[in-house]
């Protein structure tokens, strides 16, 4: 017998894509390798969005990108009300 209700998985979804967003962001910074690159993340990925070619490539655009839509998805999942 099931004894989670739909809020339950709701947030073991959540969590799950939180977690999942958390480690593409780490994993970008450790990629990075540099303070440099670091700091200049925030003009990679507007450029990225803008579709400007970036000359580093987009390996760490797109996991910042991916890792901050997916944290955010998951935020938003978990804070969503229950309907009861």
């Amino acid at each position: 017998m099931n004894d989670f209700s739909p809020a339950m998985y709701r947030q073991m979804g959540a969590g799950t894509l939180m977690g999942f967003g958390v480690i593409f962001i780490l994993m970008a910074f450790a990629y990075f390798q540099d303070l440099a690159s670091v700091a200049a993340t925030p003009s990679l990925v507007w450029q990225f969005v803008c579709g400007v070619p970036v000359d580093d490539g987009l390996t760490g655009p797109l996991m910042i990108t991916f890792g901050t839509i997916t944290t955010t998805i998951g935020v938003g999942a978990w804070c969503w009300p229950n309907k009861r």
